[in-house]
């Protein structure tokens, strides 16, 4: 009798064992996944491109379009607030708009993440390849030379060297030039971009406008060298994106993801230097005023739209 009960007890143990492991098995957390497809991506990638660009945080140094806008002395800030800062004074830290650098660097390994999968996501990849250039073309604007060729390497390079602004320049028209290749060459059966585009919905020749106007700024910046021989190369390619099959981007370039007048689904931009949700004022509404020298043009960037109710 004693040898039948631990058997007996031997194998419910075995039993629970395995059917403890069949459950934690099943039972995987939802909010850590192992893997991610583009499609689950891209939304979150362009909404967070959107925001390093606007100032769509509540934090210091974080925007390309807040630091553009100081330096330029477009922007003033408003009497009771200090208006010296290092984009005023010139006076640059080794600190400086730090949290907008790495933020940026985490919104290309997002890029960089869908254009791992092209193989089985080519216009999602397109995309991201695209949308690789713009921050990288914001990134050199700003600090000049930056990693580039060893970047986004993960924990296989954690100290990439930092190329050349020149040279970078020179590779986001490579880049720009492949992306429109590999819109073209998906066929027609391949897997489309739906919602998850929060700027041109899946357009696919929109994105390619977009590349082509993209061209045309890292043109713009060369023709500053003075370089004659880089001149040369410059004409050359001006004169090609004259007869570009797609045209460019005539209209501001906007992310939107479904902003409303409700609790954390508010354009950040407008919730911060606007109004709330509530309809106050934000801290920020006052802080900064337009200057005379702010001027009025039509400007190609990816931006957030304005709020709506």
């Amino acid at each position: 009798m004693k040898i039948f009960f631990k058997m007996l007890t031997a194998a419910a143990l075995t039993t629970a064992a395995s059917g403890c492991s069949s459950f934690l098995d099943i039972n995987t957390n939802p909010n850590s996944p192992t893997a991610v497809t583009p499609d689950q991506i891209l939304a979150t990638a362009l909404s967070t491109t959107a925001q390093n660009y606007t100032g769509g945080t509540p934090s210091a140094q974080n925007a390309y379009n807040g630091y553009a806008s100081w330096v330029a002395s477009y922007w003033g800030r408003a009497g009771g607030v200090s208006g010296y800062g290092e984009e005023i004074t010139y006076n640059y830290s080794s600190t400086f708009y730090n949290a907008l650098f790495d933020n940026s660097y985490d919104n290309l390994n997002d890029y960089q993440l869908i254009q791992n999968q092209a193989a089985t996501y080519p216009n999602h990849a397109a995309i991201a390849r695209i949308m690789k250039v713009y921050n990288y073309l914001l990134l050199v604007d700003e600090f000049g030379d930056v990693p580039y060729t060893q970047a986004l390497l993960g924990a296989a390079n954690t100290t990439p060297v930092y190329d050349k602004a020149a040279d970078i320049y020179k590779d986001l028209l490579v880049q720009l030039t492949g992306a429109i290749t590999d819109i073209n060459a998906v066929p027609a059966s391949g897997r489309t971009v739906g919602g998850e585009d929060i700027v041109f919905a899946g357009n696919m020749t929109n994105w390619k406008r977009l590349a082509n106007s993209l061209k045309l700024r890292i043109l713009m910046r060369e023709s500053q060298t003075g370089d004659a021989t880089l001149n040369a190369s410059i004409a050359t390619q001006m004169t090609a994106l004259q007869t570009a099959t797609d045209g460019f981007i005539q209209t501001d370039v906007v992310a939107q993801p479904g902003y409303a007048q409700n609790t954390n689904q508010q354009n950040p931009l407008y919730n911060r230097f606007a109004f709330t949700v509530a309809g106050t004022g934000a801290t920020e509404r006052s802080y900064q005023l337009p200057t005379q020298y702010i001027i009025a043009c039509s400007r190609l960037l990816l931006q957030m739209p304005k709020q709506t109710t």
